[in-house]
């Protein structure tokens, strides 16, 4: 799958996420669905419980997109681990380097 085509289907998967993780804000505390948005961190839009749903969307919508695991909270690849989650754009970038190098595996095939 070429990586423009990847990114494509990250970010839509991130935006099904954001989506759920919205319906249960309060409008005012919704998370826009542009690239540019700010997660977490300072001006970010999600509290520590609204990371955490996100987090779990994320793992279920990777699932269901790609047919591999995704695990965010236990990944030690780096110093920052709230880093990639900076802004829509670079948890697409991040998930997307992941998903080229082939991090994630197919559940049912290894075990």
């Amino acid at each position: 799958m070429a990586e423009v085509e990847t990114r494509d289907k990250v970010l839509g998967a991130i935006f099904r996420a954001l989506r759920a993780v919205n319906e249960l804000l309060p409008a005012e505390n919704q998370v826009r669905l542009t690239p540019d948005e700010r997660l977490i961190g300072p001006e970010g839009k999600l509290d520590s419980l609204g990371y955490i749903n996100l987090v779990t969307a994320l793992e279920q919508e990777f699932e269901s997109e790609f047919g591999r695991s995704l695990s965010l909270v236990t990944d030690g690849s780096s110093d920052d681990p709230a880093d990639p989650l900076r802004t829509v754009s670079t948890l697409a970038d991040y998930l997307t380097m992941r998903f080229e190098q082939g991090v994630e595996k197919d559940p049912a095939t290894h075990g």
